[in-house]
């Protein structure tokens, strides 16, 4: 009962709903009192010919506060512009910055590694390739030593001098070279394939320095844009008061403080966005951001750089 009674507060004004010749009937009452250790209230309608209000005794389960009316189907529904989001703090622009250096000398770490990886598996890989340039060229000139062979023999039989059993025993060993050959060449494609992935591993690397990199120059520019916050907030806050000061009249015969026409039109004046993009171009605004990044791709993640106007 007692939590049913803190819902209302003296003087509130609350709708009274009950039945009155099986109709509902709906006022608006203002509540006075609670009546004590009962469900029941006290609440004023209306005024008497002396204008003292008319009082009622009513249960509290008639009354409830006016809810909203509901937007109608036919109207659209408001739009609400979405809420501004937070300036960022000078703390937090501190530790933006200072955390994607962090993460920027983290991928440059990780991209040292990628390309000495890369180095190494250039290294086997081009060994690979001398073992394997040598087994085909031993079995080249088997080959050769071999069509030589077959001729002379050839030769020998249709002359009827056959050359006898002599076999060079160094070059003979035809199954031995062929096996170094598959070997060098299994060896080879298997070192390729690890340089291919130590390449690519190192092109995912360089890419998150540079991502690493956007994004520690984001942060700077988030940095200027708040400085730029300050100023135009400045000048705001220094417009009003010269506004302030233009519309003052020291006495009544003195008037107005004559500003000169110019003053009193630029005061008035909203300042004009349009022509502040016919002031810079991308290549000029882009320029100092542009040296920068390079440097912190290439591996100062503490370059920074300064805007002169």
């Amino acid at each position: 009962m007692q939590a049913t009674q803190s819902r209302y507060r003296p003087d509130e004004i609350v709708t009274w709903s009950r039945i009155e010749n099986e109709t509902r009937t709906e006022r608006r009452v203002a509540f006075l009192r609670y009546l004590p250790g009962s469900a029941e209230a006290v609440v004023a309608f209306g005024h008497t010919a002396e204008g003292n209000p008319v009082r009622y005794t009513v249960n509290v389960r008639e009354l409830s506060r006016a809810q909203p009316a509901s937007h109608p189907w036919f109207l659209p529904t408001r739009i609400e512009p979405p809420k501004p989001p937070d300036p960022l703090s000078e703390t937090e622009i501190t530790q933006r910055i200072t955390q994607r250096r962090e993460a920027l000398s983290e991928a440059h770490s990780r991209a040292r590694q990628a390309r000495d990886a890369v180095t190494s598996a250039q290294t086997l890989a081009e060994r690979a390739q001398t073992e394997f340039g040598q087994a085909k060229a031993a079995l080249a000139t088997l080959d050769r030593h071999d069509r030589a062979a077959q001729h002379n023999l050839e030769q020998a039989i249709r002359t009827g001098q056959p050359e006898g059993n002599g076999v060079d025993h160094h070059l003979a060993d035809r199954q031995y070279v062929v096996d170094r050959v598959r070997m060098t060449e299994a060896v080879l494609t298997k070192l390729k394939s690890e340089l291919s992935s130590a390449t690519a591993t190192l092109s995912d690397a360089l890419n998150a320095v540079r991502k690493a990199a956007i994004q520690v120059v984001a942060a700077m520019l988030d940095r200027d844009v708040e400085q730029l916050r300050t100023l135009e907030d400045y000048a705001l806050r220094f417009r009003a008061d010269l506004l302030a000061v233009s519309t003052w009249w020291p006495s009544v015969e003195d008037k107005a403080i004559p500003i000169a026409r110019s003053s009193a039109v630029l005061l008035e004046r909203v300042p004009d966005f349009d022509r502040a993009k016919l002031l810079t171009n991308t290549t000029q605004a882009t320029a100092p951001f542009k040296a920068v990044l390079e440097e912190l791709i290439q591996g100062n993640a503490d370059a920074d750089f300064r805007l002169e106007k």
